[in-house]
């Protein structure tokens, strides 16, 4: 076995084996809200964001006569919304 190889996959190992134990929380969590071992139903959602979710905002024109139309998967992919766009 090389040298480089051998490093390789000898830290593979212990970086695996240091980081068997952790679990990756997500949010304001602690290991106490999963006890049960499910999801909690208290998400700790920010109340002013959630509402901002269901504001109705305007709808965009958008004209072909001024090239304003995106083509393509990747063009619909990076579109921005009307609702983040500045005023």
């Amino acid at each position: 076995m090389q040298r480089r190889s051998f490093l390789k996959k000898s830290g593979l190992l212990a970086a695996g084996t240091g980081l068997r134990n952790m679990v990756a929380i997500a949010g304001p969590f602690s290991m106490e809200d999963f006890a049960d071992g499910r999801v909690p139903e208290d998400k700790k959602l920010d109340a002013a964001w959630v509402k901002s979710l269901y504001e109705r905002g305007n709808p965009t024109a958008y004209r072909k006569s001024k090239n304003e139309l995106p083509r393509g998967f990747s063009a619909a992919r990076c579109t921005v919304p009307a609702s983040s766009r500045a005023a």
